[in-house]
């Protein structure tokens, strides 16, 4: 006997998928098939084309027979199993027939699950590219080749109209998609909307390993111009920066030489220049290239005096980034530090970008300071006629400039030039490099363009043996009388207390109103620790600022009981007066902090009690 459904199930929509959603779909959870008969129902399809993409199950374990078959005869699908997930391509006809087939049991019955739906050609497509859009970049690699499998074109693009599956496997380093792709044809001159063809990218990401793949993979003339970057080439052998593929592997080499050794053994252009005149030379020493990767492209003929559009050669570069350690091979290769041009314009940068270090180097192999340096005086540099002196056999005045410092170079740099290496010596905190500037003659109190002087710049580092080392030299800011003031004032606040030793010259004598005023600010900040420190040091407990106010009057107004008690046990009056005639309990109570002020009522004893309570002036 054959059975056949009592209704046929009812197409409903489906919102699984809002991107695009199936023409009509067919679902059941519970239907019974006896044993002997079978179970179908007729599905409509699209003419020109659309998917059928099925899910069954049979539950009792003894599996049935599934048939697909079209009006016009045609089988789609015949099988015998227990379920299967999967989706065919329909096209030529009307309807399709789905059939389940338990005619071979005898005894069983099957429980059938099932969903049905029919999707579009296009959507299904488009469902597909997405999915290999997708695992190109992220993988896994078997999604990808799944989708290849199924017919997806290997240079389909995103939503930006540029980028393609290869290009986002070499970003997302997916090496097993990316010679799935370039296996089935995916151009590798394809550029994105920067005009980075693949190669680009793999330069990018530093992957010597793609690189490999994507120019030894390589059938076009195209692909070979993009290693290349000769004159002439093909567009795709430069982005849109005019910039090869060699540029921004070099440019990216801090971490190793192999993508660069990977594109040079593809035969590319070490002498190749971008959009502002760079060779790869000028971006491997700006970026911080290791000594192996400048060393590959100086043997591959990159030009060592080559200069860009802004007149910079390799060593302006290097030294305008601060690569001391590129600056090195540059000089070893034969860059001319003493030439009146090159050398003077990478000495000019290092001091214009604070880079101490790169300076110092320049400096010791006889670069000539910038021209328009001179000594803020006006007159003649007093380190420079001394160097000319040691230089005429006489004695030099300085006696801290020795011949070996003569010969480094330092003693024939300006004053000017000097401070501004002090200056951002000190915001270093290098000491070693303070030290060599300051022997060789540069300004304790030198500044930088904004007023910065070299011994705020060492207190902002942190480092207070830098500090230490200025006011030996005689650093003083300005700010007081005493010296250091406002400087030490602020590393009172911040709790730098062996800061503010060096900057008083370390036993709190460096100033008697500088040393109250850094122990007001401390104390006004709750610094109890920078309060005892500076007691310790020789500062008087009751010491005042220039307004009249004492340290304890500090701590009380701001609430801060433990610094005004430890205040009160080192010998800090509770009944002394402040320019307004006020005592701390006062204070503390116009403040607010009834807590501080209760706390030195309990601190008072005899006279001093009543002292402390008494009325403040008018």
């Amino acid at each position: 006997m054959l059975q056949t459904p009592v209704s046929a199930p009812a197409a409903a929509p489906s919102t699984a998928d809002e991107t695009q959603p199936p023409l009509v779909t067919f679902s059941g959870t519970e239907q019974t098939i006896a044993a002997g008969e079978f179970f179908s129902f007729i599905v409509p399809v699209e003419r020109a084309g659309c998917f059928l993409v099925f899910n069954w199950e049979e539950k009792s374990g003894s599996g049935v027979q599934f048939t697909i078959t079209t009006d016009g005869g045609r089988t789609l699908l015949d099988e015998l199993s227990e379920g299967s997930s999967d989706r065919v391509h329909v096209s030529g006809a009307e309807m399709v027939t789905l059939k389940w087939d338990n005619a071979d049991a005898w005894l069983s019955s099957a429980q059938l699950s099932y969903s049905v739906k029919v999707l579009t050609d296009r959507g299904v497509r488009e469902q597909l590219e997405r999915r290999l859009l997708r695992a190109a970049r992220h993988g896994p690699p078997a999604a990808a080749v799944e989708c290849l499998e199924r017919g997806v074109d290997a240079d389909v693009v995103d939503a930006d109209g540029h980028t393609t599956p290869l290009m986002l496997a070499v970003l997302g380093r997916q090496h097993e998609t990316a010679a799935a792709l370039l296996a089935r044809g995916a151009d590798a001159a394809r550029r994105d909307r920067h005009g980075n063809a693949p190669l680009h990218l793999a330069a990018m990401v530093g992957d010597a390993a793609l690189i490999d793949l994507l120019a030894s993979s390589s059938s076009s003339a195209r692909l070979q111009a993009a290693v290349q970057g000769a004159d002439g080439a093909d567009p795709a052998a430069v982005n849109a920066e005019g910039r090869t593929a060699l540029h921004l592997a070099a440019f990216g080499a801090a971490a190793g030489e192999a993508p660069v050794a990977a594109l040079l053994a593809a035969r590319a252009d070490a002498a190749a220049t971008d959009g502002h005149s760079n060779t790869p030379l000028h971006l491997a020493a700006a970026g911080g290239a290791t000594a192996g990767t400048l060393h590959l492209l100086l043997d591959a003929g990159a030009p060592l005096r080559a200069a860009n559009g802004r007149r910079e050669t390799a060593l302006v570069a290097a030294a305008a980034a601060g690569r001391a350690g590129a600056l090195r091979v540059l000089l070893d290769a034969g860059a001319a530090a003493d030439d009146d041009e090159e050398g003077a314009r990478a000495l000019a940068a290092a001091v214009d970008g604070g880079h101490v270090a790169a300076a110092l180097l320049l400096l010791g192999s006889g670069a000539p300071p910038p021209p328009a340096d001179a000594d803020a005086s006006g007159g003649d540099d007093p380190v420079a006629a001394a160097a000319d002196a040691a230089s005429a056999g006489a004695a030099p005045e300085s006696p801290f400039l020795s011949a070996s410092a003569a010969a480094a170079g330092l003693a024939h740099a300006k004053r000017s030039t000097l401070g501004r290496l002090l200056v951002a010596a000190a915001s270093e905190g290098d000491g070693l490099a303070a030290v060599r500037l300051l022997r060789a003659g540069a300004p304790a109190g030198a500044a930088d363009g904004d007023g910065r002087s070299a011994l705020r710049a060492a207190v902002q580092s942190g480092r207070a043996e830098v500090v230490s080392l200025l006011r030996r030299y005689g650093a003083d800011d300005g700010a007081s009388a005493g010296g250091g003031g406002t400087t030490a004032a602020a590393a009172a606040a911040a709790g730098a207390g062996e800061m503010v030793l060096a900057l008083l010259g370390g036993s709190g004598d460096g100033g008697e109103e500088a040393a109250a005023a850094a122990l007001v600010v401390a104390a006004a900040a709750g610094r109890t620790g920078v309060v005892l420190l500076l007691i310790q040091a020789g500062v008087p407990p009751s010491a005042v600022d220039a307004d009249g106010t004492s340290a304890l009057h500090a701590a009380a107004a701001a609430g801060h009981s433990m610094t005004a008690l430890a205040l009160q046990r080192k010998g800090a009056s509770l009944a002394l007066r402040d320019g307004r005639d006020r005592t701390p309990l006062h204070a503390a109570l116009e403040g607010g902090h009834r807590r501080t002020a209760l706390a030195l009522l309990r601190a008072a004893r005899g006279d001093e009690a009543l002292q402390l309570v008494g009325p403040a002036a008018a």
